[in-house]
């Protein structure tokens, strides 16, 4: 039998849920965020980075959509 500790598997399902709302889905990071239960999008990608070694908008999120932030607004996806 193999010994997985409750944290690996938190980490294993909440990082599967996070690559399929940034792969499918077209919300901003901090909606995943909020969704996937970080308070906001830096603590989100802190995360996601810590546990790939990438960002979400080049390890999860579609090829063809990129996010802007305006001053003072929320973020937007734009698809290309």
């Amino acid at each position: 039998s193999e010994n997985i500790s409750y944290k690996n598997l938190a980490n294993e399902a909440w990082l599967k849920l996070a690559r399929e709302l940034l792969s499918t889905t077209p919300l901003s990071i901090d909606q995943i965020a909020h969704r996937t239960g970080f308070i906001n999008g830096n603590s989100f990608s802190r995360a996601f980075k810590s546990l790939t070694g990438d960002t979400p908008l080049h390890g999860g999120k579609a090829s063809d959509c990129i996010e802007v932030v305006l001053p003072h607004t929320y973020p937007v996806t734009k698809y290309t």
